[in-house]
């Protein structure tokens, strides 16, 4: 806007001055530095506009993908490339965008349908193992009980035996008490030869008591040695009555199995014999029961045989009564088959509603993103509509500004013409030649300025010419 006033008032001036004897003046009343810096600047804008491409192209150079798009891409980029072999999602397409997360939910649902079944083939393998278990441990428990029973048999054994092995202790245990009792009286008789008999100034006397008690200790280990041998034979004839005993005892022990063996197979066959004669008198009861209902039933037989006269589909009684029973096992196994179907169906009924609440909450999940996508979507829509505005208004300026462009041209080429017409030559430049034109413009200043000065230089003499002559 600027350089448009400043041309248009430029050429106003040059118009006034070529119209009129007085364009000298006023243009040096005109400042002409100002109109080189103003051409000067025009040229520099003049020369960047036409390096730089437009200015609504490069104002509208956003970035190609803002930051949800590329966390949306990211997402998407994790789907299965086998489900999902294209996936580009542009961030406004909200189809594709549920598509993909569709088929990530279905990825999850896989995973965990296998791992299920793993779960399930490890809980059988283990149930497997564990009754295997279990049936050892029922083996080892009756083993243990067999054992416990025979225990029982021969702890009254054990408790005889070890009575005998009390006495025993018992016997010894007198023994080393008569040899404490020996050791004590030792004891004693040291004390007091040590208090009665030794004599400290005396060593001769020493020696003599000393060698009393050695004397005396011999005679005590002698007679005690004779007596260990007498107890350790006595010791010896005991252990051998004892083990003369043991073998009698296990020998009557043995015997004493045996004739209660003996008792327990008598007992056990008189058992049977008794058990017999009773089943043979309930056999006798049952026979005269079973002949009763038999005459109370005959009237049946006949009714049946009567049956089976009248009615061709049977030929003879066991044959009904063989479609009886095989109707009713078909009915049985009706029944069976039915409570199975309906346990199928209340499992499968279960098994539904599990995976429906499962699918409810996918939905919801589901529904949650599809509202703040459309929260997002909406607020794009927004920012998409501002940017539209922005852009309206920024090609509106860019055209403003290209218009003031164009009416600088046109004043540049019609002071070109202008100062052409002036000088009275022929316009040799091309109309699209601006550069040429402003310098141009640039040389007729420069001439201008020079034929000014010429003419100040000629004011002057002409004056001192009349100063000269008046002073004459």
């Amino acid at each position: 806007m600027f350089l448009s006033n400043g041309f248009t008032y430029l050429l106003n001036r040059l118009s006034t001055a070529s119209n009129s004897n007085l364009a000298i003046v006023n243009f040096d009343l005109w400042n002409r530095f100002t109109v080189i810096q103003v051409i000067y600047k025009l040229l520099y804008s003049l020369r960047k506009m036409s390096l730089r491409q437009p200015a609504w192209d490069k104002i509208c150079e956003f970035t190609t993908k803002p930051t949800y798009l590329l966390h949306d891409e990211y997402m998407v980029s994790k789907t299965v490339t086998d489900e999902m072999p294209n996936v580009h999602n542009s961030g406004d397409d909200v189809k594709r965008d549920l598509q993909t997360r569709h088929c990530i939910a279905l990825g999850k649902l896989t995973e965990t349908e296998a791992r299920l079944k793993a779960a399930r083939k490890f809980i059988t393998k283990r149930r497997v193992t564990l009754d295997k278990q279990w049936e050892h441990l029922a083996l080892k428990e009756a083993e243990l009980r067999n054992n416990f029973i025979t225990f029982s048999n021969s702890s009254s054994k054990i408790a005889e035996m070890t009575a005998v092995i009390k006495a025993k202790v018992k016997e010894n245990a007198e023994l080393r008490e008569d040899l404490k009792i020996l050791q004590e009286t030792k004891a004693r008789m040291d004390a007091t030869i040590k208090k009665h008999y030794l004599y400290e100034n005396d060593p001769s006397a020493n020696l003599a008591m000393l060698q009393i008690k050695l004397h005396r200790s011999d005679k005590n280990l002698l007679r005690k040695r004779k007596k260990l041998i007498t107890t350790r034979k006595e010791l010896d004839n005991q252990w051998k009555q004892l083990d003369d005993k043991e073998k009698a005892l296990r020998e009557n022990f043995i015997m004493f199995d045996k004739i209660k063996d003996d008792k327990a197979i008598i007992a056990l066959k008189e058992q049977g014999i008794r058990d017999f004669y009773q089943k043979t008198e309930e056999i006798k009861q049952t026979k005269l029961y079973m002949d009763a209902k038999i005459k109370e039933y005959h009237v049946y037989e006949e009714y049946l045989d009567k049956v089976v006269e009248e009615c061709a589909d049977f030929t003879s009684i066991p044959e009904m009564i063989n479609r009886y029973l095989a109707l009713l096992s078909a009915k049985n196994f009706m029944a069976q088959l039915q409570e199975k179907n309906l346990k199928l169906l209340e499992n499968a009924k279960t098994d539904m509603g599990k995976l429906i609440e499962e699918k409810n909450f996918v939905i919801m999940g589901l529904n949650n993103q599809i509202a703040n996508l459309q929260a997002r979507y909406e607020n794009a829509n927004i920012k998409s509509l501002e940017s539209e505005q922005l852009v309206i208004q920024i090609k509106n300026n860019a055209i403003q500004r290209m218009s003031e462009i164009d009416q600088v041209k046109t004043s540049i080429w019609n002071l070109c013409t202008h100062m052409a017409q002036g000088k009275r030559q022929p316009m040799k430049i091309k109309k699209d030649n601006l550069e040429e034109q402003v310098m141009y413009i640039k040389r007729t200043l420069t001439e201008l300025a020079k034929v000014n000065q010429l003419l100040k230089k000629q004011a002057r003499i002409a004056k001192l010419k009349k100063k000269v002559g008046t002073d004459k």
